[in-house]
């Protein structure tokens, strides 16, 4: 803000104190100014996802699933995690789901009032997994299958992305997920029956599965 005042205000260190606090509040003020005005999109907001999910009548901040790896990425240290019962582990913070990975959901419920595309539906897919995919319609049998390409294993938030595509694709249409990569029965020579329990005959045909 000194730029804007006369040179001889320089020498008046009341007056260079008064203007830089005033420079700072000022910037603060606008910082605040434009925090609010992200929440209205859903692509940069954080604080106002709540009411996004609120909107659309999602879960509010809500938490992923309890594993190994939100574990890891958490960063926590084995003392960090003796303050954790059970059932308070499945409830901690730290498993509340990132806002990169609540906004999908969100886009999602946005996009369910388009017309559902090919484009529609890769772009869906895409804002959940991060992967690009390949659309083939079986028009006899009413069946659309989409291919993950250059991918090993379930994708990231593969069951966010399975069932957004569940809300806007045509009700009549059946649809699969899987990868490039074909799998044989060789393949599952490394693991058991045990590990893949959770898993559906397509999925592991696709190669959709983390055993």
């Amino acid at each position: 803000m000194r730029d804007y005042l006369p040179r001889y205000y320089d020498e008046m260190p009341v007056a260079t104190n008064i203007t830089d606090r005033e420079a700072e509040e000022v910037a603060r003020l606008r910082a605040e100014i434009d925090g609010v005005l992200a929440q209205f999109y859903v692509e940069s907001a954080t604080w106002g996802l709540a009411r996004w999910e609120r909107i659309f009548g999602l879960p509010i901040n809500p938490r992923g699933q309890l594993t190994w790896a939100a574990v890891e990425d958490s960063d926590l240290t084995l003392g960090d995690l003796e303050v954790y019962t059970w059932e308070t582990l499945e409830k901690a913070e730290f498993l509340r789901r990132p806002f990169t990975e609540r906004r999908p959901v969100i886009l999602a419920k946005l996009r369910g009032s388009e017309t559902t595309t090919e484009k529609v539906l890769r772009d869906l897919i895409r804002s959940f997994t991060g992967l690009d995919v390949d659309i083939a319609v079986d028009y006899p049998h009413y069946t659309v299958t989409f291919t993950f390409l250059d991918n090993i294993g379930v994708p990231k938030s593969f069951a966010d992305a399975k069932r957004a595509v569940g809300e806007v694709i045509p009700a009549h249409l059946a649809y699969e997920f899987k990868n490039a990569v074909i799998v044989t029965w060789g393949d599952l020579l490394h693991t058991t029956n045990a590990n893949l329990a959770g898993y559906t005959v397509a999925d592991i045909k696709g190669g959709l599965y983390n055993a």
